[in-house]
């Protein structure tokens, strides 16, 4: 086992893929993430977010959307599927990739993962109203 035994080792394995993921260090978050016998109550959806997220990191494109789209049809948190969207755009250098991921979301984070991947105009279009990256990206 990749973690020592106990109460909340699943939990703690769901974390640490958390962190490598987001790192890109996907071959040590799945393999994170094939350990975890039983996901903690109400996460098995992170569970899969996370597995797009290493799909983006790894460029598969249609994998990485189908995974996200399949977590909004199963019913999952839609805050959180929102973030976990923003967090794979984060995690890639394609501008086409990281637009379908936001979708439509409009927010500060979202915007600046779209600033930064080089799709400016459509980060102009995700930026809030009245916030200072809207003034940053001269949107107001």
């Amino acid at each position: 086992p990749v973690l020592p035994d106990g109460d909340d080792r699943d939990e703690r394995l769901l974390l640490w893929a958390s962190r490598c993921v987001t790192t890109r260090q996907v071959h040590l978050a799945e393999a994170l993430l094939d350990e975890v016998v039983v996901a903690p109550p109400g996460q098995q959806w992170r569970m899969h977010a996370l597995r797009g997220m290493v799909h983006t990191v790894r460029g598969e494109r249609a994998l990485a959307l189908r995974t996200f789209r399949q977590l909004e049809e199963g019913g999952a948190p839609a805050r959180g599927v929102a973030d976990a969207r923003v967090t794979a755009a984060w995690l890639t250098d394609d501008p086409e990739l990281a637009v379908a991921l936001v979708g439509d979301q409009r927010s500060v984070a979202a915007a600046r993962v779209l600033y930064e991947v080089g799709a400016v105009d459509e980060a102009r279009l995700a930026t809030p109203a009245g916030t200072t990256f809207a003034s940053v990206i001269g949107t107001e």
